[in-house]
């Protein structure tokens, strides 16, 4: 499941993902990303992740398709999460994308909002 965040703006995209990701979480999450970036030209992302997650194999494929599609679109991604060895994925993806990415923990959320707001 992705739940949008109420505290998203014009061009700040927050999102709680959970449980089971299906194709079709994924693509509502995607349509709210690609009107961003067709109205702004670029976004910034807060994801609020709860490992292990689960991607059914259709939502996992539109991933992969996403990032290919968006990685020059996408200006800072915030990844907050609870438990310390998920600041790791920071670190793992940092070879593969230019996007700027930082971890912070939950108790840290609105530094989070702060920094892409910047």
């Amino acid at each position: 499941m992705i739940q949008k965040l109420k505290e998203s703006s014009e061009k700040v995209l927050g999102a709680k993902l959970s449980r089971k990701l299906t194709d079709n979480d994924y693509k509502e999450f995607v349509t709210e990303v690609e009107k961003i970036i067709s109205d702004r030209g670029t976004v910034r992302l807060l994801m609020i992740v709860n490992y292990p997650q689960e991607f059914d194999l259709k939502a996992a494929w539109d991933d992969l398709i996403f990032w290919i599609k968006h990685i020059n679109n996408i200006e800072r991604i915030a990844i907050v999460g609870q438990k310390e060895w998920e600041k790791w994925l920071e670190f793992l993806e940092h070879p593969f994308i230019k996007t700027e990415v930082r971890y912070y923990n939950i108790s840290q959320l609105q530094e989070a909002w702060d920094w892409l707001r910047s």
